[in-house]
């Protein structure tokens, strides 16, 4: 059901990962930030506000999700699509400013040395 339909407001999720190791606290305060610097974001402080979730564990990087309320103020026509660039944006933003490393994608290779005999 899409309780939002008619209203001028809407939540987005916005997924986002960084290196293993991160402090998780301090990449929440980087999300919540990087929430506040978008003029679009909606915050009641109580059920519509923003919220930085840990969902999961990737192949190279703890994953997140800034989870924002979405309003409208001025009409424009936007998709969710150009909202959410809008949030990856500021998020990098706020994670450098932090010290807050975004991973490559990595791989550990085990190599044998030696020869074998027949």
């Amino acid at each position: 059901v899409n309780y939002t339909m008619n209203e001028p407001m809407f939540r987005i999720h916005v997924p986002f990962g960084v290196a293993y190791g991160s402090d998780k606290t301090i990449v929440a305060k980087a999300g919540l930030e990087a929430a506040k610097n978008v003029e679009v974001t909606y915050d009641d402080g109580a059920k519509r506000r923003p919220q930085v979730w840990l969902t999961g564990f990737g192949d190279s990087s703890l994953n997140f999700e800034l989870i924002v309320w979405v309003v409208n103020k001025k009409g424009l026509h936007a998709t969710p699509g150009s909202w959410k660039a809008l949030y990856v944006w500021e998020i990098e933003t706020a994670l450098e400013k932090y010290g807050i490393v975004i991973p490559f994608p990595q791989r550990d290779l085990h190599l044998k040395s030696g020869f074998v005999t027949t």
